[in-house]
């Protein structure tokens, strides 16, 4: 049982089969986590805001989430949502998930 694992442009590959499929660091992505067979278990999916905001205006970044749980089956759920990111340097709760 994996007890906490982040996956990050230089740790891409999770141990429990997950891939980051690529990092956008120039641009708007998107990225994407994939995990194709998830263990049972609770996932607290994270966003981490690595930008700085010296330069930023009164905009705020916004991240569009969609997740996609038991894809292809017939029990699918599809869940859809903006979180906005407040400060650089900062984690971001997503979503919880209990598989």
């Amino acid at each position: 049982m994996i007890a906490c694992e982040e996956c990050f442009f230089s740790h891409r590959d999770t141990a429990s089969g997950g891939k980051l499929t690529q990092d956008v660091t120039q641009g708007y992505g998107p990225e994407m986590y994939v995990l194709p067979r998830a263990p049972r278990g609770h996932y607290d999916v994270r966003a981490h805001y690595f930008a700085s905001d010296t330069n930023r205006t009164s905009a705020r970044t916004k991240v569009y989430v969609t997740v996609f749980e038991n894809w292809g089956a017939p029990n699918e759920k599809v869940s859809e949502r903006v979180v906005t990111l407040e400060t650089g340097k900062e984690y971001h709760q997503i979503a919880s998930i209990d598989r």
